[in-house]
């Protein structure tokens, strides 16, 4: 770290996407923040997830068996795109020979959520505020200054990054003036995350 200072991040929004965005910086040995305006995990509907695209980060947590004792496992996944009635239909088993994770996991987002909130929570100089709102930012010289409102206060913070991961409706979005345009495909697409690596070529997953 520059100056021997730990890095100071917030991540706005302690779903999944937020909590395991936290891990890396975490494990890389930043202070982390996380925020949410709920009083704790939100419980939702169940969830699907392939768990080969968990093999680079909540598969790395050793917590595999937890997974899988939290949801049930499935190989086979049907789509229904209810303006065409066209279905598309998903054979995990296909890739059996890439991966040892083939097959997906359906279980709650809060399961999710509790389970990666435990692994943050055990690494050093991490935190994660209930009951707090992002409130609004401006950008310093050397830092983020962050206003954000609790339960009878409201306070001022700076950290060297912000990250947004509080939804479609994102504060921290509207915070900064980012748009969030959108078109909708003249034909159905179905897609999925992948990831390929050869000695010069590196693909970021993506979802469509």
């Amino acid at each position: 770290m520059l100056n021997n200072r730990r890095s100071r991040a917030l991540i706005v929004g302690a779903g999944p996407t937020g909590l395991v965005t936290a891990l890396g910086p975490a494990q890389a040995g930043a202070e982390i923040t996380v925020i949410d305006c709920a009083q704790s995990c939100r419980v939702t509907p169940g969830y699907g997830v392939s768990a080969v695209n968990l093999e680079g980060t909540l598969m790395s947590l050793a917590c595999s068996r937890m997974h899988e004792q939290l949801g049930l496992t499935g190989y086979e996944l049907d789509v229904h795109f209810k303006l065409t009635g066209h279905i598309g239909r998903n054979d995990y088993r296909l890739i059996s020979d890439l991966t040892p994770y083939a097959y997906r996991l359906h279980f709650g987002q809060h399961d999710l959520a509790h389970m990666v909130l435990r692994h943050l929570l055990a690494l050093p100089g991490t935190r994660v505020q209930w009951n707090t709102v992002f409130d609004g930012l401006s950008e310093e010289t050397n830092a983020v200054v962050v206003r954000l409102r609790g339960p009878g206060d409201t306070r001022t913070l700076d950290f060297d990054w912000v990250i947004g991961a509080d939804g479609a409706s994102s504060a921290v979005r509207r915070a900064i003036g980012a748009s969030f345009d959108g078109f909708t495909w003249p034909r159905d697409l179905h897609g999925d995350e992948c990831a390929i690596t050869t000695s010069r070529v590196a693909v970021t997953p993506t979802r469509t």
